[in-house]
């Protein structure tokens, strides 16, 4: 459901009327994909601006190609299977942990 909102929908909204590859409006919505899976402890740790700036550092990283992939390609598939490969890593580590 995130990647038909992030990508499909807003992704697809702030790009259609961009020229050229769209760098700006991907940041834009990879950050905004970044917040969204701000941790809550993050909020009430003492170290709150570290993980927001660590986080959209690692989103805009990932989700900018994700972005770029999806507009040439017009297939959720690829960005959504990466998105769910991601989420189950983070799982594991922090389980680890």
């Amino acid at each position: 459901v995130e990647e038909v909102f992030f990508r499909g929908g807003l992704d697809t909204y702030l790009h259609r009327g961009e020229v050229g590859t769209g760098w700006l409006s991907a940041i834009f919505v990879s950050a905004l994909w970044g917040l969204w899976h701000l941790p809550g402890s993050a909020l009430t740790g003492g170290h709150l601006l570290t993980t927001i700036v660590s986080l959209l550092v690692s989103q805009i990283i990932i989700g900018v190609p994700l972005s770029l992939l999806w507009r040439k390609s017009g297939n959720l598939t690829f960005p959504d299977t990466t998105h769910a490969l991601l989420e189950a890593v983070r799982s594991v580590l922090a389980a680890a942990v």
